[in-house]
């Protein structure tokens, strides 16, 4: 909020801050970012965007073998007992999916499409009560 506010001079309770998207605000907070710290991002000679001195060496590692076109290990950050932990943890996940039927997914797709219905349904120059129809004709 601090980089957004201090960008446009304009207050976080503007409208244009508060209609943004996140995923937007991101976006552009990094695009600023790694334009002020060029040094922290290179080109391979492919053009292949990576990252580097992130702080962390297994991720710069990682960003070395992504650039080279390897697929990292990310398992390299756990030890043994940890993996049959992750492990153990996703297949119960799994099983409890499985079993329960509808998830909270569903659920929000639903009510998603039960909004879209009345929004159109409402819409302005429609009629609100749509005709019922039956197996014997079209209900007039």
């Amino acid at each position: 909020m601090r980089w957004w506010t201090k960008k446009y001079r304009l207050p976080s309770n503007h409208s244009l801050y508060l209609d943004s998207v996140l995923e937007d605000l991101l976006v552009e907070f990094f695009e600023d970012y790694y334009i002020d710290n060029p040094l922290e991002v290179y080109r391979t000679e492919e053009g292949k965007i990576f990252f580097s001195n992130t702080g962390d060496d297994l991720i710069d590692k990682w960003e070395r073998e992504i650039a080279d076109g390897k697929e990292p290990d990310l398992t390299e950050a756990f030890n043994e007992q940890n993996i049959d932990k992750i492990k153990r943890w996703a297949v119960s996940r799994q099983r409890r999916r499985e079993g329960r039927g509808t998830t909270f997914g569903d659920v929000a797709r639903t009510i998603n499409q039960r909004q879209e219905q009345l929004a159109q349904e409402l819409e302005p120059g429609k009629p609100r009560i749509n005709k019922q129809r039956s197996t014997f004709g079209d209900g007039t």
